[in-house]
């Protein structure tokens, strides 16, 4: 049951990491689709 959130949480700051914005991800976790 940690692995969907793990994969989530990577996914999230893969995402952030591109865009510029890995620290309104880690604030906002997985709330932050874009």
């Amino acid at each position: 049951a940690t692995t969907q959130d793990e994969t989530e949480r990577l996914s999230a700051l893969v995402r952030s990491s591109s865009s510029g914005r890995t620290d309104e991800a880690q604030s906002n976790g997985t709330k932050t689709s874009r």
